[in-house]
């Protein structure tokens, strides 16, 4: 549930979300934008979109830094994905 999401967002600390563009009551694109436009101390974290459709230009404040389709491949690609996030923050630190 995206709301549940956001409210947790806004009150603790996250170093990484992932949220489901067919997450029920606030979609992931919805959960990014909010979570952008607030000027809580999450504003600025990673974010990934899990989706099972294409999706192009999301528009501003709204774009996941990873998108991951789920579809064949879904499980490799998320580990993948997570794998190249946890050497991104580490080289950064």
């Amino acid at each position: 549930d995206g709301y549940k999401a956001l409210g947790r967002l806004l009150s603790e600390n996250f170093d990484l979300l992932i949220s489901d563009q067919e997450a029920s009551l606030l979609n992931g694109l919805a959960l990014f934008g909010a979570l952008r436009l607030s000027e809580c101390k999450n504003k600025d974290i990673k974010t990934m979109l899990l989706t099972s459709k294409e999706l192009h230009g999301f528009g501003q404040f709204r774009d996941p830094d990873y998108v991951v389709l789920k579809d064949e491949d879904f499980t490799g690609r998320l580990a993948s994905t997570i794998r190249d996030i946890i050497k991104a923050s580490e080289s950064n630190n």
